[in-house]
């Protein structure tokens, strides 16, 4: 993994990997798990302010085993967030999430703006 030296070098903004981090989980066949990452505390700032980095997976797990899969050019955020995390919550309080860093978990960010695919207006 190498740090880039630029934010804009990395093809993903920072509010994707927010998204991303922070979307509800299914533990197991009912249930969900709800981790809140924070991204604005004194552990995210400053010097320790996220850092796009690229890199490479290498997997030998489920559902690679026996034969090592992996992915160069990989793009990433490195970043300590402390987090919440909730477990064994009901599936169906999840829907229509909201907390995902941004204004919704629909929201994709097109031209300098946040478009809301569901509604379709920007916010």
């Amino acid at each position: 993994m190498s740090r880039l030296k630029d934010l804009s070098l990395n093809p993903y903004p920072l509010e994707l990997f927010k998204n991303i981090t922070n979307q509800p989980t299914f533990a197991n066949a009912s249930t969900c798990d709800n981790m809140i990452r924070w991204f604005n505390t004194s552990m995210s700032v400053g010097e320790f302010a996220p850092a796009p980095v690229l890199g490479r997976i290498r997997a030998n797990a489920f559902p690679y085993e026996g034969t090592e899969k992996e992915w160069t050019a990989v793009y990433g955020v490195q970043v300590a967030t402390p987090f919440i995390e909730n477990n064994y919550l009901d599936c169906r309080t999840m829907a229509g999430y909201v907390g995902t860093g941004g204004p919704g978990d629909s929201h994709i960010l097109e031209g300098g703006n946040i478009i809301n695919q569901d509604r379709d207006t920007e916010l």
